[in-house]
């Protein structure tokens, strides 16, 4: 009968795991991040960046009515003009 020992001072190698299995790529995890950062935003219909890009009416525009959406609030939908509301 033969047996196998380990060389003295030697260490026994351990099959490799594949961790990676059924996880998400780090693509996948940063788009997921970002989706969850826009929905719970609050302003779910507009990217921050285009919150950056919006001047001081528009703004105010967009925290009276948090739904717009972005072309809704550049196009001035929500502004009371004169005693009609404009849609």
């Amino acid at each position: 009968m033969t047996s196998i020992s380990a060389v003295p001072g030697s260490a026994l190698l351990a099959p490799t795991i594949d961790t990676s299995k059924g996880k998400p790529t780090v693509d996948q995890v940063r788009q997921e991040l970002q989706n969850n950062a826009n929905h719970n935003s609050r302003f779910p219909n507009i990217s921050p960046d285009e919150v950056q890009r919006l001047n001081s009416e528009q703004m105010d525009r967009l925290n009276k009515y948090p739904t717009l959406t972005y072309q809704d609030v550049l196009n001035g939908h929500g502004v009371k003009g004169g005693d009609n509301f404009v849609w």
